[in-house]
Order: C-alpha cells, then sequence, then structure tokens
C-alpha cells in the first residue's frame, strides 16, 4: 500500500448498518451470513461476502417474535438493470414477512402464504413489463386489507450493494405503516387498516413458496447483514450500566429531542402530537425530553392552579394525569421514550413546597406500570432559575432526587447546574441519588474554534470522579438561546463526540422543540415546526453506524499514544489545528474510543486541505459519512501507513478493527 493515499467520495456508494434507527438496543435477528446462518436455508451456496442465490428457488427463512412496530434491513447486490434472464423476467423476489402459523405458510403457497392474512414483499420488477421495468412492486396486507403500490423506476447497478430498510408499525389512528427505504432514500410509505399482529412472525429473504416460470430470487444476488428489531416500547426498565443505557434487548445510545409542549399538544392537539413524534421516530431519536409543567403565557401545562408570569390565573386541567398516561402511551407507541422533566417554571406554577411534594407523588404513581416508556426522569429544569435559588433550592433538589431514587427503578437525574464547570457540576452531583447527570453544555462560537468548542465541550465530563454518567441535555441547536446553530454536520457532530466521550445520551435542542407549532412567541413571526427545522435530518443514520455500547468504551483524546491514529497538521504529528498557526489542514479533534480489539475514531472539524492520518498499529475499518450513513472507504493499514480524508462533509467516523489484538473472548455458551 502506498504511504500516502487519498480517499475520494465516489459516486456509487456502499452502505454498512450496525443497529437499528429507532430502536432500543440490539437486534432480535442478526444474521451476517458470512459462511453460516442461524436461520433455515433451501439451496444457494456461501461466498466472499454473503449467501449466494444459484437458483430461482433459493431462500433462507428465519422465526422471530411477533413485532408490531419494528424495522428489518438486509444488504444485496447483484441485481441486474433490466432483468430479462429466463425465470426472473417478471419479478425478482427479494425480502418477505407473513404469518408462519397459517397453513405452514413457510413451505406451502396455497392456503398458507398465498391467503396470508399479515404479508409484505418487495420485488424487483423486470423487463417484461416494459413500463415498470427496475420499479419495486410492494405488498402490504392485513386482511381483509391491502396495498399494492410500486414505486418509480429505479436505477441499478449489479456491481453496487443496496441496503433495504422496512420500517412499520402504528400511525396512532388505527392504520398500520409501512416505509420501504434503499441506501437510506425513502422510496414508499403505504398504509392499511389494522395492527400488524401475525400469530407467529417469519421474515424471509429469496424467494417465497410461490413457484412462478417468471419470478423468484435473483440468481447469483449475494444477500448479507440480515437484522431485524422490534422498536415498540416495552422493552424493559431502562437502566445505567457502566456508562450505558440497557435495557432488556442489551445497550443503547440515548438520542433525544426536546420536545417542551408535547404534554400540552397531548391535551389540545393530538394530531400534531402523533405527527411530532411519527417524524421524530423516523429521523432516528428513541426518546423525547418534555416538561410537566410550564408557565408560558398561553401555552401553560397546568398540573394546578396558578398565577403565570403574566399575572393571569391559570386553572388547572382536570384531566392533567390522564393527558400525561397518554403522552407517555402515544409516544411508546412511536417507539419513543420520554425523558420528564419535572418543575420549570416552578417559582410560577408551584411556588410551595407540599404542592411540589405532592406533584413528585403524582409523577411516581402515574409512571407505575409505564416505567419502561421512560428513559429518565430529571428533577428540574436549569432549577436555579426555575423554582429552585440558592443552596436551599439545591438541599431540596437533592431531597426531592433521593425522594423518587427511592421509589422507582427509572433512574433520576437533578438538573443542569447554573455553574457548568466541573467543578460546579460535581458539587452538586456528588454523593446525592442520582443516576444520570443533566448538563448544559457551553454555547459559546465566539473562539477561534466557531462553532466546533461546543461540539467538543462534553469531553471533560466523560469521567468526573464521583459523578454518574452526564447526559448532554440541552446543547446549542437551531433556535436556542444566546447562540444558535444550523449547521447540520456541526449538530450530527455533537451527538457522536459526546457518546465517543463516554457520554450515553444527547438531546437536539431546537426552538421548534420548546415553542412548537406557534406565532405568538418571540422572536415574533412564524411557524416552528420539527420538519422545517435545520438539522432535523443529521442525526438519522448515527446509531445505525456506532456500537451501542460506545458510551463505555475505553476512550481517548486522539493525541495519546493508545489512540489508534496520529492525526496531522500543517504536516506536524498529534497536533490539532486550533493550536497551529495559520493552519490549512488538519482537524479540530479526532478523539476514539477502544473495546477489545475494536475502535472508533471520529476525526472533526476538518479544514480544507483535509486531514492526513497515521496509523500507529495495525488497523482494518470503514470511513463513515456520519450525515448520509455512506461507507466512503474501507481500509486495511500497516503501522506507519498514512491517508488523506478530504474535507468532504467536515466529519467522519472511522471504525473497525485493531488488527494486533484478539477479539474477547466470547461467554461460555455463547
Amino acid at each position: 500500500m502506498q504511504n500516502s493515499m487519498l480517499i475520494l467520495v465516489s459516486g456509487t456508494l456502499a452502505y454498512a448498518l450496525a443497529g437499528p434507527q429507532t430502536g432500543h438496543g440490539a437486534p432480535v435477528l442478526e444474521d451476517a451470513l458470512q459462511g453460516s446462518t442461524n436461520g433455515t436455508r433451501s439451496g444457494g451456496r456461501f461466498v466472499a461476502g454473503g449467501w449466494q442465490v444459484t437458483g430461482k428457488n433459493d431462500t433462507i427463512y428465519w422465526h422471530v417474535p411477533t413485532i408490531a412496530r419494528g424495522a428489518a434491513e438486509f444488504d444485496v447486490r447483484g441485481l441486474e438493470p433490466q432483468e430479462r434472464r429466463a425465470g426472473m423476467e417478471d419479478k425478482s423476489e427479494l425480502f418477505h414477512m407473513y404469518d408462519h402459523t397459517v397453513g405452514g405458510a413457510d413451505d406451502t403457497y396455497g392456503g398458507g402464504y398465498r391467503e396470508n392474512p399479515f404479508k409484505h414483499f418487495i420485488r424487483k420488477i423486470g423487463a417484461l413489463d416494459a413500463a415498470k421495468a427496475d420499479a419495486m412492486e410492494i405488498v402490504w396486507q392485513i386482511r381483509p386489507n391491502y396495498q399494492e403500490p410500486d414505486t418509480a423506476r429505479l436505477s441499478w447497478a449489479s456491481n453496487t450493494t443496496y441496503r433495504f430498510r422496512e420500517e412499520w408499525g402504528p400511525d396512532g389512528r388505527g392504520k398500520s405503516v409501512l416505509k420501504l427505504y434503499r441506501n437510506g432514500a425513502l422510496l414508499l410509505t403505504t398504509s392499511v387498516p389494522g395492527p400488524w399482529k401475525p400469530g407467529g412472525q417469519s421474515v424471509r429473504i429469496g424467494a417465497s413458496p410461490r413457484r412462478d416460470p417468471t419470478a423468484g430470487a435473483p440468481v447469483g444476488a449475494v444477500f448479507s447483514n440480515v437484522k431485524v428489531w422490534n422498536l415498540a416500547g416495552g422493552t424493559g426498565v431502562v437502566r445505567l450500566k457502566g456508562r450505558s443505557f440497557w435495557d432488556d434487548t442489551g445497550p443503547f445510545l440515548g438520542l433525544g429531542a426536546s420536545y417542551f409542549r408535547a404534554l400540552r399538544h397531548a391535551k389540545y392537539d393530538r394530531t400534531r402530537l402523533n405527527g411530532n413524534l411519527a417524524l421524530l421516530a423516523s429521523k432516528g431519536f428513541n426518546y423525547v425530553r418534555v416538561l410537566s409543567m410550564v408557565s408560558w403565557d398561553g401555552l401553560e401545562i397546568a398540573p394546578v392552579s396558578f398565577t403565570n408570569r403574566a399575572g393571569r390565573v391559570v386553572q388547572a386541567w382536570p384531566d392533567y394525569w390522564q393527558q400525561f398516561r397518554d403522552l407517555l402511551d402515544l409516544a411508546a407507541q412511536h417507539g419513543l421514550r420520554v425523558e420528564v422533566t419535572i418543575f420549570a417554571d416552578a417559582q410560577y406554577v408551584m411556588p410551595a413546597q407540599a404542592t411540589r411534594q405532592a406533584h413528585l407523588e403524582g409523577i411516581l404513581a402515574n409512571i407505575a406500570g409505564r416505567e419502561h416508556q421512560i428513559l429518565h426522569l430529571e428533577v428540574a429544569n436549569e432549577a436555579w432559575q426555575n423554582g429552585f435559588p440558592g443552596p436551599q433550592g439545591v438541599a431540596d433538589l437533592r431531597r426531592f432526587t433521593q425522594h423518587l431514587a427511592d421509589r422507582t427503578s427509572v433512574p433520576v437525574a437533578i438538573t443542569s447546574n447554573d455553574d457548568a464547570s466541573n467543578q460546579g457540576i460535581a458539587s452538586l452531583y456528588r454523593g446525592s441519588a442520582a443516576d444520570l447527570a443533566t448538563v448544559h453544555f457551553s454555547r459559546d462560537i465566539s473562539t477561534v474554534e466557531g462553532g466546533w468548542l461546543p461540539v467538543r465541550d462534553p469531553y471533560r465530563t466523560g469521567s468526573l470522579p464521583g459523578v454518574p454518567p452526564v447526559s448532554s441535555n440541552e446543547p446549542i441547536g437551531p433556535g436556542s438561546s444566546v447562540n444558535s446553530e444550523s449547521d447540520p454536520i456541526k449538530l450530527c457532530a455533537a451527538a457522536v463526540f459526546a457518546y465517543v466521550a463516554n457520554l450515553p445520551a444527547y438531546v437536539y435542542h431546537s426552538r421548534a422543540g420548546v415553542y412548537g407549532y406557534v406565532r405568538c412567541c418571540p422572536p415574533a413571526g412564524g411557524e416552528e415546526r420539527f420538519e422545517h427545522t435545520a438539522g432535523i435530518n443529521a442525526y438519522q443514520f448515527i446509531r445505525q453506524i456506532l456500537p451501542p455500547d460506545l458510551a463505555s468504551w475505553v476512550r481517548n483524546d486522539g493525541l495519546e499514544p493508545g489512540a489508534p491514529l496520529t492525526v496531522f497538521c500543517n504536516n506536524q504529528p498529534n497536533r490539532y489545528w486550533p493550536e497551529a498557526g495559520r493552519p490549512t489542514d488538519g482537524c479540530d479533534r479526532n478523539i476514539g474510543s477502544t473495546k477489545g480489539n475494536q475502535f472508533v475514531c471520529f476525526p472533526m472539524g476538518i479544514l480544507g486541505g483535509g486531514v492526513t492520518l497515521q496509523a500507529r498499529r495495525p488497523l482494518r475499518f470503514q470511513v463513515f459519512n456520519p450525515l448520509t450513513g455512506a461507507v466512503v472507504s474501507n481500509l486495511t493499514l500497516g503501522a506507519g501507513e498514512r491517508f488523506t480524508l478530504p474535507q468532504g462533509p467536515g466529519a467522519y467516523i472511522c471504525k473497525g478493527s485493531l488488527l494486533d489484538v484478539n477479539p474477547p473472548p466470547e461467554p461460555n455458551g455463547q
């Protein structure tokens, strides 16, 4: 290999997958098809890269738990454009889901697969139908209802690996929605009435039991990386293990979005609430941060009667707790958990201690049985200015935290302290009952680093002595106070950086998430909607790329000897450009983490001249564009070999293996 190599982003990109877009933790099915399968196989052969179809009736199927809201992905290469080979000139069968308990549907067509009450498949249309050639045919069926739409005609290349993803689940209005993606691009959305609830669920690649002289599995195609996730709520109570979130399906990275008005929307605008929750779930988020009270004039959330900050008397919602429970349930239907921030504007809404204590009891009573729907509780939002000033306020916060921790298994955080320095965070959290620390990091964009300083600020809190794991709970974002950030790569990078720095959670904080769809709040005018907000599409691939337990890996600052790559700036090793004079190349930071022989590193803030990196040891890894999920390059380097990343999107995720370290042994019995 050359000692210096320029990586260029090509027009054709391979896509890798490493985790769910909106799920909680590990897949319920994961089969890479590398030399073997844990499914039931009929025909085909294993080749380099996966399982290859050798006959048009070849197939592999798996039985998975019934999944009312879920996602499935698989990779396939070798799909021919304008398919006209004998036996495939009508349709090439790619993927299926159905109820295997009906008529022996795994092996039987008539009375089984054909009439199945729950059925979904995708097929690539061949040249027999010239008007539709190279489109895809989709079936989404919950009998007696079904949809059988076709996509637009698509371009295909036989040497390209395509990643297909199906997402399905209830829409909150009595229908089940199906979405189909190819390489991250949404191809089609359709829905039918009724819930998806087969008696026994099969997923399948290749041929179905149908036998047709002009349709079948695409001969020569290679399938790989089959994964299925359960995206519904109800996967167990969240807990912290090490510095990672876990539930019953395994570890996961918390990717949240501020949605302060969600409870008000639950009461007054369910259509908007369901639309926002569905949108956020589709963009990769797995929880929302909501307020249980607020006194904004005309936008109040009122568990009790009070006089708001404008001097107007606001009556308590008589159905407040029903709306609270409904919000948790609706979020779960969309595959989202909830971070409940309990006190906000408490100096107006609940100035009396007795009322605050009663509200805590109400929270505990109304999350009972719904603990699995909550990511964590936070006692107060920026407590020093929301009803808990001074030393007495801190004492009350710690007392409330202890009270909650003693009575619920849900993780509890206190607040973001007014002093967000390391010392300030430690002074609030050390010795408390908190399971998690919520911190509002710097929004300072006035330094030489500009917007990259807020991105990297969380690194200092990744391992504070005596402080629990830290969430980046209200970072700079589009329309945030003090300063705002609308650059998608910086928003995306802030989440990636936080996870690599040993933080288990990050919250996308936007004006739309604070005030929502209104015209009344400063700055005056304009509709504030998530779908129109900068950066809403910036996060949807990062949890696919990053390991779900990354927050618990052993981190490095990118300069220390344990880092897998040496970074260069102006031809100087171990130097970041903010410390260099007149830099033309390099990056702002390249922190990383390792676990056994696995590593992740994150060169970000890359200048126009790109960034050169050198392997400190033998490595094999992929380079991802974090905004698109695309694999920019696959590399194997010996110690001392260099490569150069162009500026590209401004940051890349590098993920791979240390070739001079053996992988950790599997647990006994695995």
